[in-house]
């Protein structure tokens, strides 16, 4: 076969000398510009972790980062990621210009002082006077103590930066309605953490039911997961919001299908004196108890793992840790198994006592160990599921 190629031209010799050839500048500012996103990324992840399950967490809505409640709070972040500077020194272009723009928010209605808290996010923990001050002020008093040091520590109105812009955003904020500006501090906080925000995430997620092992890449799933819904929202020229509940039940979905999750971790704490007291009067199971002749600290145990056992229940299934249908196979198996300890004591023990019959029973059933949907409970989640089932 003949080869057809294409003609070779002569490249021209640039008549221009190496030294002088134009160098095409890099940009100092890329960096900066993506380490910004990623701290965007990461500190919206981080707010749909911990936000309420009616929640909805927003991407350049009314802030870098917002969360929206049901009842129409609000939370507005800004995040800084600055190697260079620090935004929260006494006189950072970047704290006065987040300052000055949270006060025309207030004055125009996008952030009602009153219904809203503001954050400013940074990896800088060293804190100007100024951020001290403001930070410590929760109280409208204590925020007016605060405005009159920071005039007084600035060199208000003559002396406050020889930066313009600077200068502007400070006199903005502080030439503020008095009462609009102490609300607004009084619901300021500054949160500092790593430098993009990684760190936090890390140990957001180490708190819930991940193995260590598959940690990452839950993570990194989380991010496409909320970057394909954030770019579908773009593309229709829609805000960029999430539901907090939607992200929960899509994680918990992905957790179950690709992590191997072993045990279901409490969330019980120990039971109060009271709640014990109502048990010993109003129960089943401990009346059953009594009748085979528990008393003492074992009847306590029995209220303790009982209480904790209606928790994690409670808790695993808002959660979606677990489903109603399978804790409904649970407790039909636990009844099955309460049905065969008790031939097998009958027929081992015809000749004892129904009370020592009774006890061998509740020896064999505290010491059973089940799985609910394949993972594994806590002993105290077992043992509390029998007497609740005793109540039934």
């Amino acid at each position: 076969m003949f080869k057809l190629e294409r003609p070779i031209m002569a490249r021209k010799k640039s008549t221009t000398p190496k030294s002088k050839q134009p160098k095409v500048a890099r940009s100092s500012n890329v960096p900066g510009t993506y380490r910004g996103f990623s701290l965007q990324a990461n500190r919206f992840l981080a707010h749909l972790l911990t936000a309420d399950p009616d929640d909805t967490v927003c991407l350049e809505a009314f802030e870098d980062v917002g969360v929206e409640s049901s009842g129409g709070n609000r939370i507005a972040e800004q995040t800084k990621s600055f190697l260079s500077q620090n935004p929260v020194a006494d006189r950072s272009l970047q704290l006065w210009k987040t300052l000055a723009r949270w006060i025309t928010a207030a004055t125009d209605g996008t952030l009602p002082v009153q219904s809203s808290r503001f954050v400013l996010y940074s990896h800088n923990s060293g804190l100007g006077e100024v951020a001290k001050r403001m930070q410590s002020a929760s109280t409208s008093v204590e925020a007016a103590e605060a405005v009159q040091f920071i005039k007084l520590h600035l060199g208000y109105p003559d002396r406050l930066s020889d930066h313009a812009e600077t200068r502007g955003f400070m006199l903005s904020v502080l030439d503020a309605d008095p009462k609009l500006l102490t609300a607004l501090i009084s619901r300021f906080r500054i949160e500092s953490g790593s430098l993009v925000g990684s760190d936090e995430l890390i140990q957001l997620f180490s708190q819930e039911l991940i193995s260590p092992d598959n940690r990452d890449d839950v993570i990194q799933w989380a991010h496409g997961w909320v970057k394909q819904r954030i770019d579908e929202q773009v593309a229709k020229g829609e805000p960029c919001r999430i539901l907090q509940r939607c992200f929960r039940v899509a994680l918990l979905n992905y957790v179950r299908s690709h992590d191997r999750i072993a045990i279901l971790r409490s969330f019980a704490g120990t039971p109060d004196e009271s709640q014990v007291q109502d048990e010993l009067r109003y129960r089943v199971y401990v009346r059953q108890l009594h009748c085979i002749g528990i008393e003492g600290v074992d009847i306590l145990e029995a209220i303790n793992d009982y209480l904790r056992a209606v928790v994690d229940r409670t808790r695993w299934s808002q959660e979606g840790f677990v489903t109603e249908s399978s804790l409904d196979g649970f407790a039909d198996d636990l009844t099955s198994t309460w049905r065969n300890k008790l031939r097998r004591v009958m027929a081992a023990h015809r000749m004892n006592t129904e009370i020592e019959q009774g006890q061998l029973v509740f020896s064999d059933c505290i010491e059973h160990s089940a799985r609910l949907d394949g993972l594994e409970t806590p002993m105290h989640f077992v043992r509390g599921s029998w007497h609740a089932l005793s109540d039934d």
